[in-house]
Formats: structure tokens, sequence, C-alpha cells
């Protein structure tokens, strides 16, 4: 409980949003997206997350950029490659999928992945405040 509310999610919700957000991978259309600036490394998904204007509503996204040879085509792939990996980003994708399907506003919208040949692309509405992790830091919560 605290100002933001309590949100319990159960480990089925999680499977069931991860295996959405799976079934809705989409190819990557780079022409779509302008560059504005790098805003920060993501070393631990051996990527990069990035602010880009997404030319088809001219809109602001963050957009993490990782190698799709690392973060796999599926939930089930990437847990039997990187079983011990302390990143889940098909986690972190359900779980953001998940609490806006539940009303919860306090994340942001996930807007989708994204393939091309050698590179998978979540995209997410761009917060200023930076990621959630990050804001808990500064809060100290």
């Amino acid at each position: 409980n605290g100002e933001f509310g309590t949100v319990v999610i159960k480990r089925q919700d999680l499977d069931a949003a991860m295996k959405e957000v799976e079934s809705q991978l989409q190819p990557w259309d780079a022409s779509k997206m302008t560059l504005v600036r790098t805003l920060q490394e993501a070393e631990r998904n051996h990527g990069v997350v990035q602010l880009m204007l997404d030319s088809s509503n001219n809109t602001k996204v963050a957009v993490k950029k990782m190698p799709k040879k690392w973060i796999r085509p599926t939930v089930d792939e990437f847990e039997a490659k990187h079983p011990t990996s302390t990143e889940k980003p098909w986690v972190d994708m359900g779980l953001v999928k998940h609490l806006r399907t539940v009303g919860y506003t306090y994340v942001c919208q996930f807007i989708g992945m994204f393939l091309s040949d050698t590179e998978a692309f979540v995209v997410t509405e761009f917060c200023d405040t930076g990621d959630l992790f990050t804001w808990c830091e500064h809060k100290q919560v």
C-alpha cells in the first residue's frame, strides 16, 4: 500500500502477458523512427536505450535496442538460453503490459517489441523522469 497503490500479480497473469507480447511481435520499420539522442547504455541487456521520434504519430518514444541473439524471439528460448540471468527482459515487458492492462497508470505504456534481422527493439512511451528503477533510487523508495 502507499500513494501508488498495491497490485498483486499472479504468475499465471505474468506468463499470459509475456505470451501476449510474444504473439504481437512485429517487424522493425526504421523508416518511421528518427534518433533524437541516446538516453543510457543498457549493459546488462547488451544494448542501448534511445529516445526516438516516431514519425507515424509524431511522438517521442523510448527504444531499448538489444541483440536479437541475446533476447531471443520467444520467452521459452530466452529462459532456455539464459536460465541463470538476473536480467529478465521478457518479465519486464510482461509486467509493464499486465500493469497497464489492469489500469495501473504509474508505468510507461508498452508499445511493442519489434525485430530486425539482428536486433530487437522494445518500445515504450517516453517518460522524462527515466525508468522505474532510477526513479525509485532517487526517491529512496
